[in-house]
């Protein structure tokens, strides 16, 4: 009996052994799971990395895309700036009482000097109310028409044909044009002031009379804004045409001082915020009046 229970004794240690030989057997959960490398890593998420990459890739080639057309609209002048004429200086009221003259009957701002007309240069206010910047204007000035301040040595009622041309000089160019690079690029939602005086006297020395030197002179000018956006090289015309009238003296604008101002000068820009339109279209009324190099008669006749 003792030997009975000296057996199941040592099979039971037996079958402990056993069962702790296969337990010892078996991988343990840190051999089982074994931390990833590297290179697994990448290979399990390479199809990831791909799309990413891809999606990337195309985003990037559409950009360039995208910017390389925007480059060729700008540069081909597909964009096209928007501005709004605003103001002019000087106006009326900017002339004190010895500044004027008077003007068939009328009392008129009148320059009289070169140097005056410096001292209250001409200016004209545009807005920007596009969405481009502009970098460079344009201007083309025209002599439309004029009127002399005097009397007429011939019968009012049969004058004769060619009478015109004793006084005032036949126009040979009738626009001048000027490029004005800008300082630095005006904005959207701002505004500019520029000189308009250098196309004004270039005219105002191709029109004005050579023998009638003392006598007020009277000129309508029609002034036409191109503007043209930052990176391209197409001007667009802004769509407004100012009428300027001006009254000067031959006398104080000799053909040698226009021509050394028109040589010199250079053109003071300024820019600021938006300014408020004061300009009006008004309605021109049509006199019977002397109109250079045209037929016509002067003021002294409507009075």
């Amino acid at each position: 009996m003792s030997k009975r229970n000296s057996n199941k004794k040592h099979h039971k240690r037996t079958s402990q052994s056993v069962v702790a030989m296969q337990e010892s057997e078996l991988p343990s959960s840190a051999t089982r799971e074994q931390k990833p490398t590297t290179l697994d890593v990448i290979l399990k998420y390479n199809g990831v990395f791909a799309l990413i990459v891809s999606f990337a890739a195309i985003w990037i080639s559409q950009r360039q895309t995208n910017i390389a057309q925007a480059t060729l609209d700008l540069q081909s002048g597909n964009h096209e700036p928007k501005s709004q004429m605003a103001d002019v200086y000087p106006q009326f009221v900017d002339f004190l009482d010895h500044e004027r003259s008077d003007f068939a009957g009328i009392n008129q701002p009148l320059y009289d000097s070169l140097i005056k007309m410096s001292l209250k240069t001409p200016m004209l206010y545009i807005n920007n109310t596009g969405d481009y910047p502009i970098d460079s204007i344009k201007l083309e000035t025209r002599f439309l028409e004029g009127i002399l301040n005097g009397k007429l040595d011939f019968d009012f009622n049969n004058p004769p044909s060619d009478w015109h041309k004793s006084l005032t000089p036949v126009i040979l160019k009738r626009v001048e044009k000027e490029e004005i690079q800008l300082p630095q690029l005006w904005k959207p939602g701002t505004g500019i002031q520029i000189p308009i005086m250098k196309g004004l006297i270039g005219q105002m020395m191709r029109v004005q009379s050579k023998t009638l030197k003392d006598t007020s002179h009277l000129g309508l000018f029609e002034i036409s804004v191109f503007l043209r956006c930052a990176g391209s090289s197409v001007y667009h015309y802004s769509g407004q045409v100012l009428k300027y009238p001006c009254i000067w003296k031959p006398s104080g604008f000799s053909e040698i001082e226009c021509q050394n101002f028109l040589e010199t000068y250079q053109e003071k820009i300024e820019f600021g915020p938006i300014v408020p339109v004061n300009l009006k279209n008004v309605d021109r009324q049509t006199f019977n009046t002397r109109i250079f190099n045209g037929k016509s008669f002067e003021t002294s006749k409507l009075n």
